[in-house]
């Protein structure tokens, strides 16, 4: 989980109000640390002894601390109320605010005596701490006397307080973990637009000055290279547009994609877990591969990408048979994003003409069941379909020096 501390989870005043609320109900003193033991309230009816003296003392302030964080770690490892000797021989109990399977703080309470005060254990606390021996026996001398048992249902009732707090702030860490993905990925966007704008200015100015040049210098093949390099940097334009409107309009809902943020080397492991039962009837083994360019963090449809991915490892999967299938990928720049491909490989070849045929599978523009379109030949066109949907590219290549190669090519956003 990423570092968070319980104030980023939990307003402090509320931490506060519910702290001080449990300590008039149970008579006791109460306090909330973080998950180092470090107090993050100001501490409810403590006792003299601990805030004016204890915790005073450099040395006592760290046992204090440390006697809190290990009161809440055993509540955690027993999974019940922890009721403990604090190091100056008072009686504490603690239950530990959790986030995530994470403790990120503690409820204590307790700074009273079950048994009667041991004076001489007590002259030896004072006199570790550094303190006046004589006023910290006397002051030791006001700590409340209760029977464990009422201690124990103290405890108790902390416990439960602690795990509703728990699912306050695990509650409030998926709001801000949700925040902050959204965040990040309106940063992307915006990259998006400004890195567009700034290509098409710097082209625009490109042809304006590569037209200037030509009509200047009159001289026929620098017109004739002007112009090809005019063309081309038009096309290329335009294709930036096209990218970009076609992304807006995936945005806007225009086609219906679930984005979010996801992990490249997670969704590729899926696809390999969901047809590990497929490969092992094919004895066919699935190697992943990804290049240490592709990031972390993509931003796309990882649901119908791996839906994608699915469909062609099935169907790689019968082809190859006793063999091995790579599935690899990489990344590049594009106009306005980043263009995610992946390629599967393996290393039966096809004949030219049933190559040719999956390519007019594969790019088929529409989703429909034809007489055209064998049945088995359907998968491939729903591929295709998919991979459209998504602005992609899908091919395939054969020969028989690499083999047979299904490459996609999808863009995606890049999360820094």
């Amino acid at each position: 989980m990423q570092e968070l501390h319980l104030t980023d989870l939990i307003d402090v005043k509320i931490l506060q109000k519910m702290q001080d609320s449990l300590s008039d109900f149970t008579g006791m003193a109460a306090l909330t640390t973080d998950e180092r033991g470090v107090p993050v309230t100001e501490g409810s009816n403590f006792t003299r002894l601990c805030m004016d003296m204890t915790r005073q003392s450099e040395v006592g302030c760290r046992r204090c601390e440390e006697c809190d964080k290990r009161g809440a770690m055993l509540t955690l490892a027993e999974g019940k109320p922890s009721v403990y000797d604090c190091h100056a021989g008072l009686i504490d109990f603690a239950a530990p605010i959790m986030v995530d399977g994470s403790m990120v703080g503690s409820f204590i309470g307790g700074q009273v005596r079950v048994a009667p005060m041991d004076e001489e254990a007590t002259r030896r606390v004072a006199a570790e701490l550094g303190l006046d021996q004589d006023a910290y026996v006397e002051e030791a001398r006001n700590i409340r006397l209760l029977d464990r048992e009422e201690v124990e249902k103290a405890a108790a009732f902390l416990t439960n307080m602690a795990s509703i707090l728990s699912e306050v702030a695990l509650y409030n860490y998926r709001a801000l973990q949700k925040s902050r993905s959204l965040e990040r990925v309106a940063q992307a966007q915006n990259a998006l637009i400004i890195n567009m704008n700034a290509d098409l200015q710097k082209t625009m100015l490109d042809l304006g000055q590569w037209g200037r040049r030509a009509l200047e210098g009159q001289d026929p093949r620098e017109m004739a290279d002007t112009l090809q390099q005019f063309m081309e940097a038009s096309e290329d334009m335009s294709a930036s547009i096209q990218n970009t409107v076609e992304y807006a309009r995936m945005s806007e809902g225009d086609i219906s994609l679930q984005e979010e943020i996801y992990g490249l080397s997670q969704l590729l492991e899926g696809v390999r877990q969901e047809n590990a039962s497929l490969l092992i009837e094919h004895a066919c083994q699935l190697l992943i591969e990804i290049d240490s360019q592709v990031p972390d963090q993509l931003y796309g449809d990882q649901g119908k990408l791996r839906q994608l991915l699915g469909r062609l490892v099935q169907y790689v999967a019968e082809e190859a048979g006793e063999g091995t299938v790579w599935m690899r990928a990489d990344c590049r720049k594009t106009t306005y994003a980043l263009e995610l491909r992946i390629r599967l490989q393996y290393g039966q070849s096809l004949s030219e003409e049933e190559t040719e045929s999956r390519n007019r599978s594969l790019s088929s523009r529409v989703l429909r069941l034809t007489q055209e379109v064998p049945g088995e030949k359907m998968g491939l066109v729903f591929s295709g379909y998919l991979v459209q949907r998504m602005s992609g590219r899908i091919s395939v290549r054969s020969n028989p020096e690499e083999g047979t190669v299904y490459e996609l090519e999808i863009p995606q956003l890049y999360i820094g």
